[in-house]
């Protein structure tokens, strides 16, 4: 009887053991996953991007978007691009731990190069319907007040309600993205701040004409987190 308990234990320690050890798999690059991050940087993006980079090795990361969104973030707001940064440099400070679990983790200096801003802030105007807000949103008060919201005023020519050019940095890098010889689909988890893309859309569009358009469309994933509830 002690032999065979003694046995168990050692198969256990030694299956233990095995698990604990890290992976020194590499992921193919057809089994990477093709992904852009969308992410207006509210109180549950934050937790959503460091789950994402204990994993992201399993990612093939083309852009991470990050734009302003109200009512959480004014459109001149730093807020949510130095939350983004805050979440990176301590993933650089942690990335020797980590990747004693997973050393094919991305670097800093690579998530960086991708890393971009995006034009806001469209209000999330399902939140309400008197175009104002006044709530708590985690542990801040938050009170935001908008127009009537038009899809013209956000994407095209001209400026945005709030006088910007509606490009940017991170709608010219995903017209970039698009633009890869690559067949693998493109899987967009979309957190928020999502008006970014639709103007690289656009000007996709614009530069590459209808056929080369309707090409792209079928290798795009949209999932709208918006909608998880």
């Amino acid at each position: 009887m002690k032999k065979t308990s003694l046995t168990i234990i050692t198969l256990l320690a030694i299956l233990i053991s095995c698990q604990m050890q890290p992976s020194a798999e590499k992921p193919t690059d057809q089994e990477r996953i093709r992904t852009i991050i969308l992410t207006d940087m509210t109180h549950d993006d934050g937790n959503s991007l460091i789950r994402y980079l204990y994993y992201s090795s399993w990612f093939d990361l083309e852009a991470m978007i990050v734009t302003n969104q109200l009512p959480d973030f004014n459109h001149d707001d730093t807020g949510p691009w130095d939350k983004a940064m805050g979440i990176l440099d301590a993933y650089r400070e942690e990335l020797p731990q980590l990747r004693k679990h997973d050393p094919n983790l991305p670097g800093y200096e690579e998530l960086m190069a991708v890393t971009k801003q995006g034009r806001g802030a469209i209000p999330i105007i399902w939140l309400t319907n008197t175009l104002e807000f006044s709530n708590w949103i985690g542990d801040r008060y938050v009170t935001s007040s908008w127009d009537s919201t038009y899809f013209h005023d956000w994407i095209g020519e001209g400026l945005t309600p709030h006088g910007e050019p509606k490009d940017s940095e991170g709608s010219d890098f995903l017209v970039q993205v698009f633009e890869k010889d690559d067949d693998r689909p493109i899987i967009v988890q979309a957190w928020g701040g999502t008006i970014t893309f639709v103007q690289a859309l656009h000007r996709f569009r614009q530069k590459h004409g209808e056929d080369k358009f309707r090409e792209l469309l079928p290798k795009i994933h949209l999932y709208g987190i918006l909608f998880q509830d």
